[in-house]
């Protein structure tokens, strides 16, 4: 096997990136919506819309969707039929919102659907990861096992996810007291801004006047109203932009040729994906419906744009290492992985291993940037504090060369 260097591409990779994505948003724009997304031979229905997206966010915890699995799960291993098992955890589920979607999905299966389309129906509340995994765990008859394994994969996920959040915790702390310290010293500045204008009738010094017109500047109405206009106006475009598939693609483009940003995301979106695809592959689904499912489930479209030529290169008889090693997003490092996972017949192990090894780093990573952060932040704040003595000391030192003597 010929030696690679991780992360090196050819020459004028870059210019040919740029033009096979122009390329393929033209096609995107031409096509979209002519063609049904199917895993597994099931026809997927369209993604949920962002309205549907945030009520999930804010009435079902991700940790209420873990307990599902395993219960049903559970269930289904004992015997109890899938109808009975639903309409059991209906009755006896606390939280309403996931209890109503219970609830759907017994219907639907006492109509005579299968669990992966019913999941299907509710795709607002289940991944299609979870829906691939249902739909090859009904074709095998092991579906209490496939439900077993989607809660292991939901627990995993929601283990990174929470390192990330738990390493970034106290850096925002100290980045909200900040902020509080600020809003707070300005508007009182800005309250008194004519009464520190005549201390000692002279010119206070230039650290004070700046903290005066910033707090004037804070204190007022306008300028609160004028700021959530400003925030609630960019909320409201960015996201009506981000269903332009254009938009998406130049904006992930971007972030994806970022120095320092594209390292993180890059591993990111690597470990999600092998993590997925390994899962997929382990539960008996084809090569062909996980690359399937994991292209499905890309959040960016610059993974996405790659996964699509990596289907094609295998539906056309090629190696599915041939794939990736024409793509910019995946290193050198998981060419050679995946290309030992074809030759021993390991593929969805080697994935699986893949996606700890980039976890791990993506943890470890991630944990010295909170520490690196964490001194930074408070510097920042330490100087800020210092700032606001410096102008109370200097107006200090003015108000007493100025006071009358007596």
């Amino acid at each position: 096997m010929a030696e690679r260097e991780e992360g090196t591409r050819p020459a004028g990779s870059g210019e040919s990136v740029g033009s096979s994505i122009r390329q393929q948003i033209s096609r995107d724009l031409e096509g979209q919506g002519q063609q049904k997304e199917t895993v597994g031979g099931m026809a997927l229905p369209k993604p949920p819309s962002v309205g549907k997206r945030i009520w999930t966010c804010l009435h079902i915890r991700r940790r209420e969707l873990l307990t599902f699995y395993q219960e049903l799960a559970l269930l289904l291993e004992v015997g109890m039929p899938l109808s009975r098992s639903l309409r059991g955890m209906e009755a006896r589920w606390r939280h309403t919102s996931l209890r109503r979607v219970i609830g759907t999905l017994a219907v639907a299966v006492e109509e005579g659907r299968s669990f992966s389309q019913a999941m299907a129906e509710q795709n607002h509340v289940f991944p299609n990861t979870a829906i691939s995994m249902v739909r090859a765990g009904e074709k095998a008859g092991k579906l209490d096992d496939m439900l077993f394994r989607i809660a292991d994969h939901a627990e995993r996920m929601a283990t990174a996810r929470q390192r990330v959040i738990g390493e970034m915790v106290y850096p925002l702390i100290v980045l909200l007291v900040a902020v509080v310290v600020i809003a707070v010293v300005f508007g009182v500045m800005g309250a008194n801004f004519d009464a520190l204008r005549e201390i000692g009738q002279a010119e206070p010094p230039w650290s004070l006047n700046v903290m005066m017109y910033m707090g004037q500047a804070f204190s007022t109405a306008d300028f609160w109203i004028g700021a959530a206009i400003v925030v609630l106006a960019v909320i409201v475009i960015y996201q009506v932009a981000k269903q332009i598939l254009a938009f998406r693609k130049m904006q992930d483009y971007i972030l994806i040729r970022t120095p320092f940003i594209r390292h993180f995301l890059r591993q990111g979106l690597l470990a999600r994906f092998a993590r997925i695809f390994s899962t997929l592959l382990d539960s008996g689904v084809s090569l062909q419906e996980s690359l399937q499912a994991a292209r499905y489930t890309a959040t960016n479209e610059v993974l996405r744009d790659s996964l699509t030529g990596v289907q094609e290169a295998v539906r056309s008889g090629r190696r599915i290492s041939e794939g990736i090693s024409k793509s910019h997003v995946f290193p050198a490092f998981a060419v050679d992985l995946c290309d030992v996972g074809e030759e021993t017949g390991t593929l969805g192990r080697v994935f699986h291993r893949m996606a700890d090894v980039y976890e791990e780093r993506q943890s470890t990573e991630i944990a010295m940037v909170g520490k690196i952060l964490q001194p930074i932040v408070v510097v920042g704040l330490a100087l800020l504090v210092g700032f606001i003595v410096y102008a109370f000391f200097s107006t200090y030192i003015v108000a007493l060369q100025h006071a009358p003597q007596i």
